[in-house]
């Protein structure tokens, strides 16, 4: 499979440094990067490793902020093995995008729901 990445400027200028640290080709050094979270996501069911992802991307609808927590929602349904609870609800920002925000159920979490 081959996908074509557009990464933000930031993050094209850390694989540009990256990639003279180490010596790696880009397409190397992303699948490298990539390979660690991906499986721990999809293959572990690591739904606290997801939970950063989602919260890191805004939308441009209220129902497409929806829709990601419907897709979150269904993952987490998939396993009893998920440490956290699908607690996840849009929120809008101050540009009028919409974010996703979730609140831990473990006890030792700071701002946790249950207490």
């Amino acid at each position: 499979m081959t996908i074509t990445l557009n990464a933000e400027h930031d993050v094209a200028d850390h694989l540009e440094k990256l990639c003279q640290i180490t010596n790696l080709g880009v397409s190397d050094l992303v699948n490298v990067l990539l390979d660690w979270p991906l499986t721990q996501i999809v293959d572990h069911h690591d739904s606290g490793l997801l939970q950063p992802v989602l919260q890191s991307f805004e939308y441009d609808t209220k129902e497409e902020a929806l829709a990601a927590i419907a897709g979150y929602e269904r993952f987490v349904s998939e396993s009893d093995d998920c440490c956290y609870d699908h607690n996840a609800k849009p929120a809008r920002t101050r540009d009028g995008r919409w974010r996703i925000l979730f609140k831990s159920t473990d006890p030792d979490d700071e701002g946790a729901i249950y207490k």
